[in-house]
């Protein structure tokens, strides 16, 4: 197993163990892609943490606001493509920009 792969899952590992709040996993499955993505909850804010495929990661707070589809997910402080997700009553995770969805990740069980 790569060391990435071992960094992820430990990492996931982790999560659980801090007593977060895991909502959901995802795969961003485009060409070339593959990240990993993970919404949680942690004292009453909400992260979206994201694994790429070299390893990297990062973790944004998000505001959360409802909407009609389910919950808007907007990163903190600045957002320079203006990018944001959706997270559907029936947990799809959709990134949107300009009003258009430009992709949606494939949730992981």
């Amino acid at each position: 197993m790569p060391v990435i792969d071992k960094r992820k899952r430990l990492f996931w590992q982790d999560l659980k163990k801090e007593g977060r709040e895991i909502l959901g996993h995802w795969i961003d499955e485009r060409p070339l892609l593959g990240e990993m993505l993970t919404f949680f909850r942690e004292n009453n804010a909400y992260f979206l943490e994201t694994w790429y495929k070299d390893g990297c990661h990062s973790s944004d707070e998000l505001s959360v606001t409802e909407i009609n589809q389910g919950l808007k997910l907007e990163a903190k402080g600045d957002n320079i493509f203006e990018e944001y997700f959706v997270l559907t009553s029936d947990k799809r995770l959709q990134c949107w920009s300009d009003g258009i969805c430009l992709y949606t990740a494939k949730k992981l069980e």
